[in-house]
């Protein structure tokens, strides 16, 4: 249960009023770093004044009793004094327990010295001095912990004894330390006693060794011997490897091939279905021109009348037998392309997954027969709010430390905002889209959004079936704002209407979300040149109480691209050995290792550990490739805290 704001400066001036600097000091010393650290971990920009330079817990025990004194006795820090309460109640129930098994429970001993037991006292005593407790301004603070104040004759006893009790401490310590060489010196007179007995049996290792190499010869013989058969073997491999290269080759030109067929026969569907259109319009606008004309004239020239109804109805027949041949040729088209899904199915029991990219066009262009959702109706369209902004950013890195701290505010965990801080930044310099996938999708957008422009970016959400490009394009170029955020598009419309705007030069950052990575599978790999899909889902925490976040207005030149050629081609051979893992296309490839250079050109190592903790695990993930994932990760040759890290990142969100 939180503290009240009253308890929590209650606990401040119990620190200042019941201990002095060195008592305090004593205090502070009590518990080791790594613990004092945590709580300047968290807001290290407010101990930057300390730190100089230095990590929170590689500081000196000195310089972290400097940090607390002053941020508690002077500036009235509440968290640090918190944090060194909760750390001093812990401290104190181990104790208790210490006390608990060497005499008896710990706090009826507290009670038998406030009653002047001296034999309690005593040992008591006995179990602080071997707990670090070697002052009697220490033994005091300890009774200062439970309100206790020592008689006259309890302190007299720790002014005679306390040395005494100190150097037997000591005293002990060398009589270990003395006992530990004795027995390393026995353990060297022991090795030297067994020295003959090691001699002889180094004399039977040889002859076995001997022996061994007897048996080697003739296996070695028999190795020859095989290796001509492997020779052989090897040589059929390579020659049905070239034949099944070649048939590969044969398939990718067929392939090519049917995708010409398909795009001209959907190019002659749509025409047939504007002249049907056409047509349909030009019989009803005659059939109300000609109506009133009839009703006027039928008694007076009846005959000529019967003459142009006749030859409307001819009309009128022909563009019937026209529909219903184009409906035969649109049934026709739809027999061709169910002939080529079973010949794509045929094929990839051959070739794997080589044609599951093609398959999926067709899926898509059977959709797209279907008539289209009017888009006029169900766009739903949110404008951000425009707020002012708190500076202006014109330096990279300001930029990346100021989108770590919004991401961190937005819930991503502490360990991997700095490096997706870089990931982002990279991914806008290189000119891509990042494909936010997940519930929290929106959160990253608004925390990337208040950095680029202080506001909220605007949310264009698209209904399934929509197909109006342009007016896609419109509504972007039409806003205001300087982020727009688009959701829901990946899985609900086909590429081919969000592709256009995609290839467009603007000046805005368009953002892409998807609920879940489940439709990530469908989308063809030329997808992956313009968006690079993150699992957002996977980095989150939960936040009980966010902060807000930082509004700035970032300068054009923050997103300037720079980095080295020779980088490129280093990032692209890594990507070239994930192919064994996850086929990347070759111009994918290429963008990505942009990417992956501005993040190298940061100094920053991570450049791999990004794309794989945040793109690359995911999609293995949905292609079931995981156990390849984790034997290449394995290779990489990476630091025991990063292989540890990304492990563990794997294991908890993509195991099989």
């Amino acid at each position: 249960m939180s503290l009240s704001a009253n308890d929590q400066l209650a606990v401040v001036n119990e620190f200042k009023s019941s201990y002095s600097k060195e008592e305090f000091d004593f205090i502070v010393s009590l518990f080791p770093t790594s613990k004092l650290s945590e709580e300047i971990r968290s807001n290290e920009k407010k101990f930057r004044k300390y730190l100089k330079g230095f990590r929170p817990d590689k500081l000196p025990l000195k310089r972290f009793q400097e940090i607390y004194y002053t941020s508690i006795f002077i500036e009235n820090n509440l968290a640090l004094a918190l944090h060194l309460n909760s750390l001093l109640k812990d401290y104190i129930l181990k104790m208790d327990r210490i006390i608990s098994r060497r005499i008896e429970s710990a706090k009826s001993l507290r009670e038998k010295i406030q009653n002047n037991d001296i034999d309690s006292f005593i040992k008591l005593v006995d179990i602080l001095v071997n707990n670090n407790y070697e002052k009697v301004e220490h033994i005091i603070v300890y009774f200062k912990f439970f309100n206790i104040t020592l008689t006259r004759e309890q302190i007299q006893y720790v002014d005679n004894e306390l040395q005494y009790l100190v150097q037997r401490k000591v005293l002990r310590i060398e009589i270990e330390n003395e006992t530990i060489e004795r027995y390393e010196q026995e353990i060297k007179e022991l090795k030297s006693s067994f020295k003959c007995e090691l001699k002889e049996r180094d004399m039977k290792i040889k002859e076995l060794v001997e022996k061994i190499e007897h048996k080697k010869k003739e296996y070695d013989d028999i190795l020859y011997a095989k290796s001509f058969q492997v020779d052989a073997m090897e040589l059929e491999y390579k020659r049905q490897m070239e034949d099944m290269i070649n048939e590969k080759k044969k398939f990718t030109n067929i392939i090519s091939e049917l995708e010409s067929k398909i795009t001209k026969m959907e190019v002659q569907n749509k025409s047939d279905k504007r002249k049907i259109s056409e047509l349909t319009l030009l019989v009803n606008q005659k059939e109300e021109e000609f109506l009133p004309l009839v009703e006027s004239k039928w008694n007076a020239s009846n005959s000529a009348l019967f003459e142009k109804k006749v030859g409307i109805q001819n009309t009128v027949d022909s563009l019937v037998r026209d529909k219903e041949m184009l409906r035969l040729e649109i049934e026709q088209l739809i027999l061709q392309k169910n002939e080529l899904e079973q010949i794509i199915e045929s094929l990839q029991m051959k070739g794997g997954t080589l044609f599951s990219d093609f398959k999926d066009l067709l899926y898509k262009i059977g959709v797209q027969s279907v008539e289209a959702v009017p888009s006029n109706k169900s766009v739903y369209y949110l404008s951000g709010n425009q707020m002012d902004a708190d500076e202006e950013t014109v330096e990279r890195l300001d930029f990346i430390e100021d989108l770590s701290d919004n991401l961190s505010i937005s819930g991503v965990q502490n360990f991997y905002a700095k490096d997706f801080a870089r990931y982002l930044y990279a991914i806008i310099v290189c000119g891509m889209s990042p494909l936010f996938i997940g519930f929290n999708g929106r959160k990253i957008a608004i925390a990337l959004s208040q950095l680029l422009g202080g506001a909220t970016p605007d949310v264009i959400s698209l209904p399934p079936g929509y197909v109006d490009s342009n007016e896609l394009i419109h509504l972007v170029k039409s806003s205001s704002n300087r982020v727009i955020l688009i959701e829901n598009v990946i899985d609900n419309v086909s590429e081919l209407v969000y592709l256009p705007l995609l290839k467009q030069n603007n000046d805005r950052l368009i953002l892409f979300s998807m609920e879940s990575s489940e439709p990530i599978t469908l989308l063809p790999s030329s997808i992956l040149n313009y968006l690079v899909p993150i699992d957002v889902d996977s980095i989150i925490q939960y936040v009980k109480k966010p902060g807000e976040l930082v509004r700035t207005n970032v300068v054009e030149s923050v997103f300037k691209k720079s980095f080295e050629e020779s980088s490129v081609a280093v990032n692209l051979k890594t990507l070239k050995k994930f192919n064994s893992v996850y086929r990347l296309p070759l111009s994918t490839r290429i963008k990505w290792a942009e990417i992956m250079s501005v993040i190298d050109s940061l100094e920053s190592p991570q450049a791999l550990y990004n794309m794989l903790v945040f793109s690359l695990s995911m999609l293995c993930s949905r292609t079931g490739r995981t156990t390849e994932l984790n034997q290449y990760v394995e290779q990489q040759g990476f630091n025991t805290e990063t292989y540890k890290i990304l492990c563990s990142h794997i294991e908890e969100n993509y195991s099989e």
